[in-house]
């Protein structure tokens, strides 16, 4: 699997709906994923193609028309699909190193609703099959055996992967696999040589059980920032200051594929965002409740072609996390979008988690 920062041929994304997942029917959700839209077209120089069931199509089409997108940048293709998170249950892309030519396949993993939580799934199950079979010349590899989403790994692009035993490890996703095993499947279908095992992600990320894009991830080879929590503890017994100690450790004394020890880049995370009460009562369902922690970090960002797309929330560490990821990437633009931060954690995620790259095919380390 290449590294995020390699090459990609198109990003893609889909269209939010769900009521009993999003505030306000799913307006605010809307006009976020235009602007995500927008920035990476724009200002990341990189061709989106959206994902948008039936019903929603003509809605779509008016929001790429107002961004000036639709037929300049945005391909907009009908697929059903559950929800948007199209980093889970989109297809997973690597580079075929045994082709003589330079080409990319598709993972479509089992998709199981992040551990049985959130149904229904059935629809979101299948988009990754669908997303490689409407692509020309690219292979499928069906890997419908085993339970994983996307946001739940990283890959430095030489062998590292990048993961949490809480989610990996979690009983709701592979029970009759163990650690061993589930090792074995990221060697075989990544290309990895190495995991890294995290204990844990956000304490508060329980929709996924803790999702590393969330919590931590690579800037280069060796380089991994990791989400911080700066309180010190000063509210009493921090459970994200322990979280974020025990990921330091793990770290500082691994090793990745090539042997090197791995360098850490602390970001912090934003002041403490909770869903208030008009925002919990808007969502249908009563999937959630005034008060509960959003699951914000700045981790939870896309690295387009020329540019890095970054969430903000309104928070006094925006700017700061702005300077620290503009130094990590400086030959790519960082573009923070303030409002859209806010709007897609409530939704349970952000900008990493709404987009999935398709790399440009290259040729294979072993030809």
């Amino acid at each position: 699997m290449p590294a995020e920062w390699e090459e990609h041929e198109c990003c893609w994304l889909g269209w939010p709906e769900r009521r009993d997942v999003w505030p306000n029917q799913a307006r605010e959700a809307k006009l976020a994923v235009a602007r995500v839209c927008k920035a990476i077209v724009e200002e990341g120089r990189e061709d989106v193609r959206l994902i948008v069931s039936e019903r929603c199509l003509e809605e779509a089409r008016a929001a790429m028309v107002r961004e000036g997108l639709l037929d300049r940048g945005v391909e907009i293709l009908q697929l059903e699909s559950n929800d948007v998170w199209l980093r889970d249950i989109g297809p997973t892309f690597v580079h075929n190193e045994e082709e003589k030519e330079a080409s990319v396949s598709g993972i479509s993993w089992r998709f199981n609703g992040w551990g049985l939580k959130f149904p229904p799934w059935d629809k979101d199950d299948e988009v990754a099959g669908r997303i490689v079979s409407s692509l020309e010349g690219v292979p499928l590899v069906d890997c419908q055996d085993f339970v994983l989403e996307g946001g739940s790994f990283h890959s430095d692009g030489a062998g590292t992967v990048l993961t949490t035993e809480s989610c990996l490890l979690h009983k709701n996703r592979n029970p009759g696999l163990s650690r061993g095993e589930i090792e074995a499947k990221l060697f075989e279908y990544l290309g990895a040589r190495k995991v890294v095992w995290l204990p844990s992600g956000l304490v508060w990320d329980e929709d996924t059980d803790g999702h590393v894009d969330n919590f931590a991830c690579f800037g280069r080879e060796g380089l991994v920032l990791l989400a911080w929590c700066e309180c010190g503890g000063k509210s009493g017994a921090c459970e994200q200051c322990v979280a974020c100690s025990a990921a330091l450790e793990v770290l500082t004394t691994e090793r990745d594929a090539k042997g090197r020890k791995l360098e850490v880049l602390k970001v912090p995370l934003p002041e403490t965002q909770r869903y208030t009460e008009e925002e919990a009562q808007s969502i249908e369902g009563g999937t959630r409740t005034a008060g509960e922690r959003l699951a914000c970090s700045y981790l939870n960002f896309y690295i387009a072609n020329e540019a890095i797309i970054l969430p903000g929330f309104g928070a006094s560490a925006d700017s700061q996390a702005k300077e620290i990821i503009e130094r990590v990437f400086p030959e790519r633009k960082c573009v923070q979008l303030p409002a859209v931060g806010r709007q897609l954690s409530l939704g349970g995620g952000n900008i990493h988690c709404i987009t999935q790259q398709q790399p440009k095919p290259k040729m294979g380390r072993s030809t």
